[in-house]
């Protein structure tokens, strides 16, 4: 909220609460000392967490045509919560990607070039292919682009 006003966005919609699969309460969160906004979703309760509740991601942007992730390992249930939605007209989806984080950064990969294409965020901006290879070795973060595949439906012909 606070940001929200401090950036003049008035008309937005604060939703306390973690993108996801499903609906959960008492989601442990840990906080970084020092790191203000930096937290990441973990199974640990420890005293450094807060219990969040967690609300599936077509929950919180049923309207979305543009979506982009940086949830500290969390992209995995983000995109499980955003498949009812994916055929409904979005765009793109970008997302940090961290094969470390992922319990099973293989099959991820899978789902994401079964929706799409999928590339890598230049640092001059642009996008370049990369292979399954070089993203599963990459442990650390690469910001990804996931396009849907163009089906026959999608296609506008003029004559």
């Amino acid at each position: 909220r606070w940001s929200a006003r401090l950036n003049g966005l008035n008309n937005l919609r604060v939703v306390e609460a973690i993108a996801g699969s499903q609906h959960r309460d008492d989601v442990p969160m840990k906080l970084y000392d020092g790191l203000m906004g930096s937290a990441h979703v973990t199974e640990q309760h420890d005293a450094d967490c807060v219990r969040v509740t967690e609300v599936p991601t077509h929950e919180l942007m049923p309207g979305a045509t543009c979506v982009f992730v940086d949830a500290e390992g969390h992209e995995p249930q983000i995109w499980k919560g955003l498949k009812p939605i994916l055929d409904r007209g979005i765009r793109w989806i970008v997302l940090e990607w961290a094969a470390d984080r992922y319990a099973d950064a293989p099959g991820f990969l899978a789902e994401l070039r079964a929706y799409g294409a999928v590339t890598v965020i230049t640092h001059d901006g642009g996008e370049r292919q990369v292979s399954d290879e070089s993203l599963l070795r990459h442990g650390d973060w690469e910001m990804v682009v996931i396009r849907p595949r163009e089906t026959a439906a999608d296609r506008h012909i003029t004559f």
